[in-house]
């Protein structure tokens, strides 16, 4: 990789990994503005924020650290697993056009169109939903349906304005 003093700027390629105290990411490659505390990374982008399970996938992804908004885009998908203690562990999969995420820490994720929604014996589509993670909850939005399996077999579908999960 390569800084510029002058600019200081930093842009590292092939392999790259950018790891602080809430997660790590890696990318093919990455820029990184100090004075602005902007991030771009491309090519095959993974974070994984190890303060809450979440793991994201892009080919695209952009950081503005002082404005605490982060936006995924080129096949961006979300990975959330969950267990613990006697529960099974269970992972949350959804894919959307774009993800972006607002405050610290990933607290809120939104995803937009086309949005689709994969965990055991659960399935959805919608064209907005909203993660809150801090409270374990996903909001669905415009045209939101759910699909899911109860323990005895039975089959059931939701659709409404607006749909409210809590994981």
């Amino acid at each position: 990789g390569t800084y510029s003093a002058n600019d200081r700027r930093a842009y590292f390629r092939d392999n790259v990994i950018v790891a602080d105290t809430a997660g790590v990411l890696t990318a093919r490659e990455a820029r990184y503005d100090l004075d602005l505390q902007y991030l771009v990374a491309d090519g095959n982008v993974r974070i994984e924020d190890q303060r809450n399970g979440v793991v994201t996938l892009s080919d695209h992804f952009e950081n503005d650290k002082v404005k605490k908004y982060g936006k995924w885009t080129g096949d961006p998908r979300l990975l959330q697993a969950s267990g613990g203690g006697n529960a099974p562990p269970e992972t949350l999969y959804v894919s959307g056009a774009t993800i972006e995420s607002f405050g610290d820490s990933l607290r809120r994720l939104v995803v937009t169109d086309s949005v689709r929604i994969f965990r055991e014996g659960l399935a959805g589509s919608a064209g907005l939903a909203v993660f809150h993670l801090g409270r374990d909850s996903i909001e669905l939005y415009r045209e939101p349906y759910l699909w899911y399996e109860e323990e005895d077999g039975a089959e059931n579908q939701i659709a409404g304005d607006s749909v409210t999960m809590t994981m």
